[in-house]
């Protein structure tokens, strides 16, 4: 993980990961209605 963030900067890899969090949550919150 450090390595990756020696490569990348830290707000793009963390914008990324709440990016998929969120679209995780959001995913989980609308699963009722797509059943």
């Amino acid at each position: 993980i450090f390595l990756v963030l020696l490569v990348c900067p830290f707000n793009i890899l963390y914008r990324s990961t709440r990016y998929c969090f969120l679209r995780i949550l959001r995913n989980i919150v609308l699963a009722p209605l797509y059943k």
